[in-house]
């Protein structure tokens, strides 16, 4: 690759800024503005090469629509000059399309030399152990035809905190294993979200992460790929929608296009039409492709495969390829694939594409979404109550003697009133189901997807939005709740925006200030504010516990490895423990993650933690006894979900 087709670009933001990482070796180390790739506004930037090519003249960048930024420029000098393709007479800019993919941008090439996407992620060092599966989509020129027939997608785990990667398997373009074992990739540590490789099978280059384990890798030789956190999906998720995306259609620079692509109501075929204008979102007719989905999760839960037929302008096909795919609360549904080109079996294609986030769970008032989370045993999205039930009124008991509606209690979603407590285990499931069809008391591993979302929401620029001072490293520690004895009694809730409510404290939502320990609301990916996760009562969750799960202490210290405790595995602590590994946090406030009680083999499960719990407090907090249809207390309540039958 020529370093004059390598082309640094520096983004000044009007608002907040988000810098993501080069994956070219060519010193892009692009700082990305336009209000941080993820909203509208716009833009400024100065953009120099390498070599000898330098853009200017009026330059700038805006959102040009719900997926795509446009950079601009209208001059240039050096001996270089920027492909024709991205030229707009009418404007007399050059104009490149950048595609916002959740975490990630896809950028074209700019200069003639480039033929490959530049694929750039805002990177910060995974914070918990994830499987994740990858895909090539970046390669050389002489690497093109020997990946039709050699690995093209395959798995791996990165290890929380060091970036630590562990390929497991890689499959060709029709999911035939090529490949299968364990070896562990020669890596640095981790440190400001990147990880570099010393090689192994000549794979020398960077990794660059995200929090939840997804990334991008880039070896020094020009070729990358691109990793998701594997999930099972369901193809219905990914019908009847309209996405952005681009496409690469071989090695030629011209071939890049911004694209549109519409999904069949089964989510199994994927239209793919080229914009004509992506500005006014007018779509061309030059040519059509159809992917047509073969096989979904296959060969790994994440993965799909299939075949792509072009029609119009270079008809061709059907060649074959493979695609990773991850539907995500925050960053939308999102298709990357990679395979042979229609025009020709020895060209490349690649083609991203993505939608803003949406939902097709409507939640009752207050209650939040929460996404699946198939590593802990959610396969589905669920709803979860916005507050710990309260005693409302339900008007709906008919009485034929006196032919009238009686009332009765039910567990109300209310942020007035303190908790519903002095409950059993069995009557809280009760009182959840027969409120209505499709509710239920909340499950353990319902449970662990929400203190899990919880762990790890973040904002925009990375910072964690549950943490003290915004940072998952260090002595930083989950906010707990009310859990000081102060006042020593169960609380109502208030709003949002008083989430100090009764606790006598006044900063709790500044999360550098001491007083946010007692923060009683915690964010979720989704932005919206939940109460009472940690602290105030505790709560019955569905599950029974028959069986030892581990010793008596805090979760933050356990490595569950089964080297500290035989019964505290990496199956365990799906069940009680966090994403990340947080050994270092080994004093008070324990990473603010709870104290589990997990020696005992009979009994029920209790979750969360009350008023007067200090350091034993926190979202992760288990407690593994108490009779289901005997114990009540005033320090013991629960909270129900919905999911649509």
């Amino acid at each position: 690759m020529s370093a004059v087709g390598k082309l640094l670009v520096t983004l000044i933001a009007w608002q907040s800024v988000a810098v993501f990482a080069d994956t070219r070796n060519s010193g892009w180390n692009f700082s990305q503005g336009c209000a941080s790739h993820g909203t509208g506004g716009s833009g400024s930037f100065s953009a120099e090469v390498s070599g000898s090519f330098t853009a200017g003249g009026t330059m700038g960048c805006s959102r040009t629509s719900s997926r795509f930024t446009k950079i601009y420029f209208s001059s240039y000098s050096g001996t270089a000059a920027p492909n024709s393709g991205w030229y707009n007479s009418t404007t007399g800019q050059y104009e490149i399309f950048s595609l916002d993919f959740g975490d990630f941008m896809v950028t074209p090439p700019i200069l003639s030399t480039e033929k490959q996407p530049i694929f750039t992620v805002s990177a910060t060092c995974p914070t918990a152990t994830t499987n994740v599966n990858w895909i090539t989509a970046q390669w050389t020129d002489t690497q093109t035809t020997s990946l039709q027939s050699t690995y093209l997608i395959g798995t791996a785990t990165i290890t929380a905190n060091t970036g630590a990667l562990t390929i497991t398997g890689q499959y060709d373009v029709n999911g035939t294993t090529y490949w299968s074992g364990s070896v562990s990739m020669n890596l640095a540590s981790c440190s400001n979200g990147q990880a570099n490789s010393t090689g192994h099978n000549n794979l020398t280059g960077t990794f660059y992460y995200k929090a939840d384990g997804g990334g991008v890798y880039k070896s020094d030789s020009g070729r990358a790929f691109f990793m998701l956190p594997q999930a099972s999906i369901t193809q219905s998720n990914f019908g009847s929608k309209t996405f952005q995306g681009i496409l690469f259609n071989s090695q030629a620079s011209d071939s890049v296009k911004p694209i549109q692509v519409t999904s069949n109501a089964a989510g199994t075929v994927f239209t793919v039409q080229p914009f004509s204008d992506v500005s006014a979102g007018t779509v061309g007719s030059a040519f059509t492709d159809t992917i047509t989905i073969t096989n979904a999760n296959s060969p790994v839960n994440g993965m799909m495969r299939g075949t792509v037929t072009r029609t119009g302008t270079g008809a061709g096909g059907p060649t074959k390829i493979a695609c990773l795919a991850n539907r995500h609360l925050t960053k939308g549904l999102r298709v990357i694939c990679s395979g042979q080109s229609p025009n020709s079996s020895t060209l490349p294609y690649n083609i991203t594409f993505n939608q803003e986030a949406d939902s097709s769970l409507a939640c009752p008032t207050n209650y939040l979404l929460v996404r699946a989370n198939p590593t802990v045993g959610v396969n589905s999205d669920f709803c979860v109550s916005k507050y710990e039930m309260k005693q409302g009124e339900c008007w709906d008991v008919w009485d034929p003697d006196t032919e009238s509606w009686l009332m009765r209690y039910c567990p109300k979603a209310l942020s007035a009133g303190t908790p519903w407590v002095s409950i059993t285990r069995d009557a809280a499931i009760s009182w959840c189901q027969e409120y209505a069809t499709g509710y239920d008391l909340i499950s353990n591993a319902q449970w662990q997807a929400l203190a899990r979302d919880i762990e790890l929401a973040q904002d925009s620029n990375g910072n964690y939005l549950n943490w003290s001072n915004g940072a998952i490293t260090g002595s930083n520690a989950l906010n707990q709740g009310h859990s000081d004895s102060s006042p020593g009694n169960a609380l109502a809730a208030s709003t949002d925006n008083d989430p100090c409510s009764g606790t006598g404290n006044t900063n709790c939502a500044t999360n550098s200030h001491s007083d946010f320990t007692q923060k009683r609301t915690h964010t979720l990916s989704s932005g919206e504010s939940i109460w009472d996760v940690a602290g105030n009562v505790y709560e019955w969750v569905k599950d029974n516990n028959s069986t030892t799960q581990g010793t008596n202490g805090y979760l933050s210290v356990k490595t569950w490895d089964g080297n500290q405790d035989a019964r505290e595995t990496a199956a365990a602590r799906l069940k009680w423990g966090p994403s990340g590994t947080y050994t270092a946090k080994a004093s008070t406030p324990y990473g603010g993650l709870g104290y589990g009680v997990l020696n005992y083999s009979t009994g029920t499960v209790i979750r969360s933690s009350d008023w007067l719990d200090g350091d034993l407090s926190g979202v992760f907090a288990a407690f593994l006894y108490r009779d289901a249809s005997s114990y009540s207390s005033t320090t013991v309540g629960f909270r129900c979900v919905y999911t649509p039958q």
